[in-house]
């Protein structure tokens, strides 16, 4: 059983207590037996040559690899997560493109086999592997008692290298469409009006584009890679939840809501995003 964060709420004030001793708490998590022993494993299974076949027949190794890429729920669809992999990365037909998930198809490229079946990965490679593992179960944990402060760190974690490296602006908000624990946090941070799940995507994509350049300014894919963007969005999620938490509309905090609606309603916005594309 792996030692347990020690959390205080999953509010603003809970976010701030967990970022001050993120550090520390992590280390604790992951001197627990149960992490260190799959750290181990990853360590010592991954760094000698290996096939498919050896990585599907270890369940035990299997599922912190996984947890690696955030696709710990796929731990029982072995013949699904072999199709990924062995169908590769880059074939359009393949698995990993049809899904159009980054995560599969990172899985279908980090672990490619040479034409004589074996994978071999880099020491870096495996470093990033188990960093992955750790920093997702440390998340887990976290989410555990607290869903939010889990949504919090996995959006903190995502989003800038996602802001940074996407093709152009409409690819990283198609990206974060497709992305639910990242699309949770925009739809409480930004206030996505009821139905919106409903639009086309292409009118999703204005509307999150003209809403983030409200809220975050002209150009909120690059603010989305600087840490200031990142903490003010997660601390509007939060805010918001607070909001939504709250016993009544009157609640303290609600009065920020209009503040954060830069005095131009959600529903103003949203109706004027579908008056520009149709």
């Amino acid at each position: 059983m792996a030692i347990q964060p020690s959390l205080i709420g999953g509010s603003l004030s809970g976010y701030a207590f967990l970022k001050s001793t993120q550090e520390r708490q992590q280390a604790t998590f992951e001197s627990s037996t149960d992490i260190k022993r799959n750290v181990d494993g990853m360590r010592e299974k991954l760094s000698e040559s290996f096939t498919l076949d050896d990585l599907m027949g270890d369940r035990q190794l299997l599922l912190p690899v996984l947890q690696s890429f955030g696709l710990e729920s796929e731990i029982d669809k072995g013949a699904f997560v072999r199709r990924i992999i062995s169908q590769g990365p880059d074939d359009p037909k393949g698995f990993a493109q049809r899904l159009n998930n980054d995560d599969f198809i990172e899985l279908a490229r980090v672990f490619e086999a040479d034409s004589d079946g074996n994978i071999q990965l880099s020491a870096a490679t495996v470093d990033d592997l188990v960093n992955g593992y750790t920093d997702k179960a440390f998340q887990t944990a976290v989410g555990e008692q607290e869903p939010d402060l889990r949504i919090a760190l996995n959006f903190e974690s995502e989003i800038s290298d996602l802001a940074a490296n996407s093709a152009s602006d409409r690819s990283f908000w198609y990206k974060i469409i497709g992305n639910a624990p990242l699309m949770e946090i925009f739809d409480a941070a930004f206030i996505l009006p009821t139905g919106f799940s409903n639009l086309d995507v292409d009118k999703q994509a204005d509307y999150l584009q003209k809403r983030a350049e409200q809220r975050l300014g002209d150009d909120p894919r690059a603010a989305l890679a600087t840490t200031e963007g990142v903490d003010k969005t997660i601390k509007d999620f939060l805010l918001q939840r607070q909001i939504e938490n709250g016993p009544s509309a009157l609640t303290p905090g609600a009065s920020a809501l209009s503040l954060l609606t830069g005095g131009f309603g959600t529903q103003s916005l949203f109706s004027l995003v579908l008056s520009n594309s149709t």
